[in-house]
């Protein structure tokens, strides 16, 4: 029975989530499921468990009442067969990384483990080069620690929003610069669409 953020992997964090979200569920129900995942039990067999089991694991839920406090983050990761390694450092970020972190950032905890999985690269490998990024995916979602995962979004965050932000500058002198007036509405588009990217970040649009 999981009792603790710090051993909640990612993928079950997610479920509970959307457990939690349910509204068509009721209150008892919902509790079921939830000790369900964090067990690894069937619903089944807590259902036909001893009333004090049960209570039992229901007051081993109540750390999800509390925030998740983000824990440091590290330079390697052991996720299932892979060793992940953060991008850390902005000048190493490829055009794909930049573009899926565009495309997937707005979605918010829809794509969390598809944003992360931008950021986290199997030791010796590039970006999406020499793996399958669906397995990788997959490793985050089965071993990261929730815990570990809020502490890589708001670093990857921040540095993301750092680059975004000098991307956006550039992207905006160079725009001015265009002649062609259909060029440069295009190009100024993107700008506006990075604006508002920016703009959702500043106003919580991604978070755990």
């Amino acid at each position: 029975m999981i009792d603790n953020y710090a051993d909640l992997p990612l993928g079950r964090y997610l479920d509970i989530e959307a457990v939690s979200r349910d509204t068509a569920l009721e209150d008892i129900d919902r509790q079921v499921r939830i000790i369900a995942i964090l067990s690894g039990r069937t619903e089944r067999d807590l259902l036909a468990a001893p009333i004090a089991e049960y209570a039992d694991l229901a007051a081993k839920t109540a750390f999800l009442a509390r925030p998740c406090p983000a824990g440091r983050t590290a330079r390697q990761y052991i996720a299932g067969d892979f060793t992940l390694i953060p991008t850390a450092d902005l000048t190493k970020v490829t055009t794909a990384q930049y573009i899926d972190f565009q495309t997937l950032a707005p979605q918010g905890d829809a794509k969390f483990v598809e944003l992360l999985s931008v950021f986290l690269i199997p030791k010796g490998c590039k970006y999406n080069e020499g793996y399958d990024i669906a397995e990788v995916q997959a490793a985050i979602r089965e071993h990261l620690s929730v815990q570990d995962a809020i502490a890589l979004s708001a670093f990857f965050l921040t540095k993301f929003t750092a680059l975004m932000r000098a991307t956006l500058r550039s992207s905006e002198r160079a725009a001015k610069g265009i002649r062609n007036r259909e060029k440069r509405a295009a190009a100024m588009r993107e700008v506006e669409k990075t604006k508002a990217l920016l703009s959702d970040f500043a106003g919580g649009g991604l978070r755990m």
